[in-house]
Formats: C-alpha cells, structure tokens, sequence
C-alpha cells in the first residue's frame, strides 16, 4: 500500500494523530487545488470577447426570455446569460459569469468522481490538478458559451452514474439523474451523447450482475424511471420552441451546424486530430508523458483485470464514437470537452497504480516521487496556461474591437469611417459604448479612414482603388499597434495631385 499522504487505504490500522494528519493534508491539498483552478479562471474572466460569444450574446442573450426559449437550442445558458445582464450588467466578465461558475464546479465536482471511482486521494489529487489546468476547460469556463456547462452536468451524470451502479435501490437519485440529463441537454443539445452513454454504461452494469438479480431488476427498474424523467422533462423544457417553431426547427439547425462545424473540422485535419492539438494546448512535455503513460497503465490494468470500476470509462469509450459515427455528427474539440474529466480521472488512477511496480520496501518514496513528478508537470502546465496572452480556439481571432473603437470615437465618430474585417466583438463594445454604426462607408462629412489590418485582411485587401473614396484620401500612415493588428490612418486630401 502506498504511504502517501494522500492515499491511506490503511486508515483503519493507523495511529488516529496519523489518520487526522493526513485528513488535514487532504483537504488541504484539495482547497488550494480549486482556489488556484478558479483563480486562473479569474485571470481571463475580462479578456477581450471572442467572435463566437459576441455573436450569440447580440443574437440570443440579448433579446428577452421569450425569444430565446422558442428560438434557441441551448436555452438555460443563454437564459443565465440574461439574466445576469440585466440585473448585473453586460460586461465582458459579467455574461461569462454563468460559464464561469460552471466551470468553477468542474474542479472539485471531478474530484468526487475520482473518489467514486478509485477510492484513493491521489487520485482525486491529480485529476482535480488536471481539469484545473487544462487549457480548454480553462478557455471555456472564460467564454459565454454553454459548453463548461455541458462538462459540469455530463460530470454530474457520470458521478450519479458510478454510484447508481452500487446503490440502486434508492429512486430518487434516479430521478435526479434523468433531471440532470434534461437540464444539461437544455443547456447544450450535445449532453444527449453522454447520457446515451451512461446509461449504456448502467446497462453494462445489469449485464455484469450475474446471478444478482436483484441488482439486476433494480439496475433496470432504475434506469427506465431515469430514462422517463428524461425524456419527459426534456420535452417539457423544449415545448416552447416545439410549439413555436416545429420539429423542422431544429433539422434546419443541425443541418446548419454540420456544414459550419465540418469546414472548421477539414480546415483542422478532421475530427480526432483537432481533438488531440486541443486536449494538449499549453501542456508541458513532462504533463503530456504522465497523461500518456497514466491513460496506458490504466488500459493495460483494465485489460488484465477487468472490473466493474472499469465499465464506466470503457463503455463511454465505445458508445460516443458510435453515436457519433451513426448521427454524422462533426465534433469540435469544445463538443468533447465533457469527456475530459473523466479521462483525467483515469489518466490520475493508472498514474497512482503504478506504485505497484516499487518494491515494498521502497514504495512509500518511490510513490511519492512519482506524485512529485506528477504534480509539477500539471503545475506547470497550469502556469504556462496562465500566462497564455489570450485563450482561444481559433488563431486569428481579431480581438483589439474595444481599443479600435476607442480610437474612433477620440476622434468623432461622425467624421470617420472604419474599415475592418466584420467580427460581432465590433458590434458588441459598439453596444456597450452606445455608438452606432462603427462600420460605415466613407461618407463626404468623412475626413479619416480607420483602417484595420489583421493576421488575415492585409491593408491592401481593404484599402485599394476599388474602395469607395479611394481616390479621395492621401497614402495610409500606421497610426497604432495592437496585440493582434496593426491600424492605420488616412486622411482626406481636397487636391489628388498630393496623393502623388
């Protein structure tokens, strides 16, 4: 058995001033893990918006409750996201609180499924130490979209998932489980293909009961009373848009995000490697080996010795890409961001298990090195994400709107134009600075032409002879540079012989 301070499975046999020792130290641990998780969400909380955000906020969580339940898929998010604009306010950190806060449960809501799982605090240690520092549940948990949402109810549903397995007797967490996939699905339609896969996972779980059939009567008793609930409440949150707008609603929709999602995926290289640069953004070399090795030990473990802790994780692995594979669905990395804590779960066991290869003697050091190892690589994997200068899924997104806007208004919105590649972030500080109009054609009251060159639109794509008032302003002078774009000024001439 390992003597870690963080895995005493020996704590029957243990002096009690050993055993609050280490309960101390756990603990301990454990609350510094989430207060530095949630203080590196902090750190992004009021970056600049991104173009996805800008864009459902303007379009959805801007409008009124009404609309957005018969207009709108992910509704509970979105309806959050109202919320919190109107009584708070509609700042950048503001909208991204409901994301924030879901996210934020991520952390420790990861921790009790590990416990669940394997029973073992370095476990719980080092998965809670993964999910707080992986880029994407970190750029997701800043970004007011559904998706960390999505991972806390999908984590939720595993964690009920684990212990139903164990205890079906009791209904009402039952309940609670068709509960949460409803309400997870009412925040992000995707929380479908998790469900799916839990209860595939409980029906392994009857299967493997054997000659228990009272388990087995119970386990299938239990899920079709959670199976109902689910669909029940799912039909009752979705009546509104159902009513409204019918079923083709939501084909046009999907149809819509299939063909969006699928250039974004062959622009990536597909489905699984854009997966794979997600899952690794901003990890350490020495993080990347621990994960790798812990996710081979605990395969190779599950292989030999194959129990019930393992259908869990084994039948997510074989139903959601099935589902996916049936539905045609184009995943981008953010729709598998649910799946994370649980492979950090299983990464973190087999990573504690291989304290078995230590000779006895040896262990209790061998162990704790390797927990050593462990813990610096996700720290600093943590610490790079930290200082990461913005976190987004995608490179080239234009993210200087408010200072571009800033500049525009110094000089009078009235009397110059902005030239830019259209991002709804323009829009959305345009709102928050009640200006109208930023983007406007060159007018004859127009005497300075902002032009904005990013890593995409070059100034000569923007500003040439075929540009309206070309031939009536002088030669483009760099007025400012910002963190991802360069602007540049150019002002009116009466005589076109100085343009020469």
């Amino acid at each position: 058995m390992s003597g870690s301070i963080l895995d005493r499975n020996d704590e029957r046999h243990s002096p009690l001033w050993r055993k609050r020792i280490g309960d101390i130290g756990f603990w301990g641990a454990v609350s510094i893990i989430i207060l530095v998780g949630i203080g590196v969400r902090v750190w992004f909380l009021d970056y600049p918006m991104r173009y996805d955000e800008s864009y459902f906020f303007l379009r959805y969580s801007a409008k009124s409750p009404f609309f957005i339940v018969t207009h709108f898929s992910h509704v509970f998010h979105t309806l959050c996201v109202q919320f919190v604009a109107r009584w708070i306010g509609s700042s950048p950190a503001t909208i991204r609180l409901p994301a924030f806060a879901a996210g934020a449960a991520v952390i420790p809501l990861t921790g009790w499924l590990a416990w669940l799982m394997t029973h073992r605090r370095s476990v719980v240690a080092l998965a809670m130490i993964a999910v707080g520092g992986s880029s994407m549940l970190v750029e997701y948990s800043t970004n007011a979209r559904g998706y960390s949402m999505l991972a806390m109810f999908a984590t939720l549903a595993m964690i009920l998932t684990v212990h139903l397995s164990e205890h079906p007797r009791r209904r009402w967490p039952w309940v609670v489980w068709g509960l949460i996939g409803s309400f997870g699905a009412f925040a992000h339609l995707t929380m479908v293909f998790p469900m799916v896969a839990t209860g595939a996972a409980l029906v392994a779980h009857a299967v493997v009961a054997g000659s228990q059939s009272r388990d087995r009567g119970l386990l299938i008793r239990g899920l079709l009373v959670g199976t109902a609930v689910w669909v029940a409440c799912s039909l009752l949150l979705f009546a509104p848009t159902l009513l409204t707008q019918g079923v083709g609603y939501y084909g046009e929709c999907i149809t819509m995000c299939k063909a969006y999602l699928s250039k974004d995926l062959n622009e990536n290289g597909g489905m699984f490697v854009a997966l794979w640069y997600a899952f690794w953004r901003h990890a350490t070399t020495t993080w990347t080996v621990v994960v790798l090795v812990g996710l081979g030990v605990y395969a190779i473990t599950a292989i030999g010795r194959f129990s019930r802790r393992h259908i869990l994780p084994g039948t997510m692995l074989v139903v959601l890409p099935l589902c996916i594979w049936l539905f045609d669905v184009p995943m981008v990395p953010r729709g598998w961001m649910f799946l994370f804590p649980l492979i950090f779960v299983c990464a973190a066991a087999g990573v504690v298990s291989l304290a078995r290869l230590f000779p006895p003697g040896s262990r209790s050091v061998c162990t704790a090195l390797l927990l050593g190892g462990a813990t610096f690589g996700g720290a600093a994997t943590l610490s790079r994400v930290a200082r990461a200068t913005y976190l987004c899924t995608w490179d080239h997104e234009l993210v200087d709107a408010e200072p571009i806007l800033a500049e525009c208004e110094r000089f009078g919105m009235d009397r110059c134009a902005l030239i830019m590649r259209y991002s709804p972030a323009t829009d959305y500080y345009a709102r928050e600075r009640h200006l109208s109009r930023p983007l406007r054609r060159v007018q004859p009251e127009t005497s300075r032409v902002f032009v904005v060159e990013d890593t995409l639109r070059s100034l000569s794509d923007l500003w040439n002879e075929s540009t309206h008032g070309y031939e009536e302003f002088g030669p483009p002078r760099l007025h400012r540079t910002l963190s991802r774009s360069r602007l540049y000024a150019i002002d009116r001439v009466t005589d076109h012989v100085a343009r020469k």
